[in-house]
């Protein structure tokens, strides 16, 4: 699917994270690098992701 530069998609990603410290803050620009017909590709996308400490 491509989307163009500007606009706004109804597809969402689902990653996984190691979170090595206390969050702090939101956590904004998230990369994703992924292989697809045997081409490693890097994206950086604006996001906005809120961690919290499991208690």
């Amino acid at each position: 699917m491509k989307v163009k530069a500007g606009e706004e998609s109804n597809i969402f990603y689902l990653a996984k994270l190691k979170i090595t410290a206390p969050p702090k803050e939101t956590a904004r620009w998230c990369r994703f690098d992924y292989r697809q017909g045997g081409q490693a590709y890097s994206q950086t996308m604006d996001c906005e992701v809120e961690l919290k400490v499991a208690k």
